[in-house]
């Protein structure tokens, strides 16, 4: 594999891929002595003073939940790293780290086996096992958003007091990249929360044959006799049945979380000196930009209209940085009856998109031209091999529509679906006027970040704009694109016409299993064009993101995806 922590570790800003932005807080701080502080000030030569140990954060937009498993959004995940710890864990220049658990892997690749660590507790007080373990995995292959990260498993079983064994149907070169993003869970204590008594044991199934004749597995009973009953309460009050660095006090997740270090952490040792943690939920950017120049808010992913003025501030620490968030613009190709399904046109539009206007005149200059939905800095797998394609051309776009029988362009009946966060609603008017001038009108439907997700799927839209994570390994752009998940996915590949769209996941499934770098990386480059050529995922720009932070936080933004606060320190 390639040196993954040489690649990894020039990602200081796909943490900026989440929009998190320090919170508002409120105005008791928390203090310690610095002598006694970890990261505080000790240097004799200065006078004593008091270190904070309050972290004041926000959100930009609400988590869907607190459940781990119930949602891949990003403003979930970044809660979820938190909170909970996987087996796996990720260092910050995005080298792999044994998390709940230690482990090795067979010679073979086929059979990866995991030690708990000593002293691993949920919040609350219980030791985590070997049950615990292969209950949250088992519990990821039937969640919508995460089944994907299982689909490699034949096998998860308890094979010793403090031991799980995964086996595999084929080699997994994303395994460990996708176990950090599987969290382990108190089965227990979740089902407390659900107010589930009983707890189901597969002993107490055997295996039936239903009324056609189809055998229902005693696996299959024992997990719809905890799924059936739709999580309700687990997810949405606050919760003890994860393991991670904090743990949640309140939870009003359309305005306050609150999180307080956990004391028994495993890890404590190598964590931070903030103990308290405040996340709001600020939805509008001028209103977290302000917060920060009031001293309201710690740290704050700053808009780009006003980057320059908090650089010039200079009271604040700053980093602008590309980053592996990639806006992109998803065409509804299957409703039936629409110019959209014809290839052509869709790579009539891409043709039609000035992306450096765009990134200029609605991003304000903080963006890089994007080729792929993968960009080849960040991501393993992913490389160049699309560059310098599609660039804009208005003849050619409108030569594209002649050949697909639009020669005078057309209305699209259903609207251009945008989110109200950041740049997009001015990204996606930029973009609708590029069209007009090729002939196509369509309008733009702004909504809610979480309506519009929720929306978009359903494919009531013609077109949709997105700013989207894929986080360390090609293997992850499978959760929104593989077949199996296609309940979950706003493109659908699956629905192509003559079952084209096995492309996709033959390409997919060969090079998530290919043993050599070179041969994942060619498969993944094939693939990168059969989607570059498919033109429904249409790449605009990756984000260049800008931060702001008080100079007396030492906040470690290398982390590739998520901000690890447990590491940071107030000086």
């Amino acid at each position: 594999m390639k040196n993954v922590k040489r690649v990894l570790a020039l990602v200081l800003a796909l943490v900026l891929c989440f929009g998190l932005l320090a919170g508002c807080g409120g105005d008791n701080k928390e203090t310690t002595p610095a002598a006694t502080q970890q990261g505080g000030n000790t240097d004799p030569t200065q006078a004593p003073h008091e270190v904070r140990s309050d972290l004041n954060i926000a959100l930009t937009d609400a988590p869907v939940t607190n459940d781990p498993h119930g949602n891949s959004k990003d403003m979930t995940q970044q809660l979820s790293h938190w909170i909970n710890d996987g087996l796996i864990l990720v260092e910050g220049d995005g080298t792999i780290k044994p998390g709940v658990a230690n482990y090795k892997m067979s010679d073979d690749g086929l059979t990866y086996t995991f030690t708990i660590r000593d002293g691993v507790k949920f919040h609350n007080g219980d030791p985590v096992t070997p049950e615990d373990v292969v209950w949250s995995i088992e519990r990821c292959t039937d969640m919508a958003y995460y089944k994907n990260y299982t689909a490699s498993f034949t096998d998860v079983k308890k094979t010793g007091d403090k031991e799980v064994t995964i086996t595999l149907k084929s080699p997994d070169n994303a395994l460990l990249y996708n176990l950090y993003r599987i969290k382990i869970l108190s089965q227990k204590r979740v089902y407390e929360i659900e107010g589930i008594t009983a707890v189901p044991k597969i002993e107490d199934f055997a295996d039936k044959t239903d009324s056609e004749g189809k055998t229902i597995t005693a696996k299959d009973q024992w997990k719809e006799a905890y799924y059936v009953k739709k999580p309700k309460t687990f997810g949405n009050v606050a919760e003890d049945a994860g393991c991670g660095p904090f743990v949640i006090k309140s939870y009003d997740k359309d305005r306050l979380i609150e999180l307080e270090k956990f004391a028994d952490y495993y890890d404590i040792a190598n964590t931070g000196n903030i103990k308290t943690v405040k996340i709001n939920i600020i939805t509008e950017n001028s209103t977290r930009y302000n917060a920060l120049l009031n001293g309201q808010l710690d740290l704050v992913q700053v808009p780009s209209a006003n980057w320059e003025e908090i650089v010039n501030n200079g009271k604040f620490n700053t980093l602008a940085q590309e980053s592996a968030t990639i806006c992109t613009m998803i065409v509804n190709h299957y409703r039936e009856g629409s110019p959209l399904g014809n290839k052509l046109v869709r790579q009539a539009i891409r043709y039609a998109l000035n992306r450096e206007a765009i990134i200029k005149s609605a991003a304000k200059g903080m963006g890089v031209v994007a080729y792929t939905l993968y960009n080849p800095k960040y991501i393993i797998g992913s490389s160049n091999v699309n560059e310098g394609t599609y660039e804009f051309n208005q003849q050619k776009a409108k030569e594209l529509l002649a050949q697909a029988g639009y020669p005078d362009g057309f209305t699209l009946e259903q609207k251009f679906l945008v989110p109200k966060t950041g740049d997009s609603v001015a990204v996606a008017q930029v973009i609708q006027q590029m069209l007009k001038a090729v002939g196509i009108i369509v309008e733009i439907d702004q909504k809610d970040s979480s309506t519009a997700s929720t929306e978009s799927k359903n494919g009531t839209q013609d077109l949709y704009l997105t700013n989207s994570n894929y986080v360390f390994h090609m293997s992850d752009g499978s959760r929104a694109m593989h077949s199996r998940t296609i309940k979950t996915q706003v493109a659908k590949y699956a629905w192509l016409p003559n079952n084209e769209g096995a492309k996709l996941d033959e390409l997919y499934d060969s090079a998530q299993a290919a043993t050599t770098d070179a041969e994942r990386d060619r498969l993944y480059a094939e693939l990168n064009e059969w989607l570059n050529d498919q033109s429904i995922n249409i790449p605009i720009y990756y984000h260049v993101k800008g931060f702001a932070w008080d100079k007396n936080l030492d906040a470690d933004l290398t982390n590739p995806y998520y901000l690890y606060i447990q590491y940071w320190n107030w000086k």
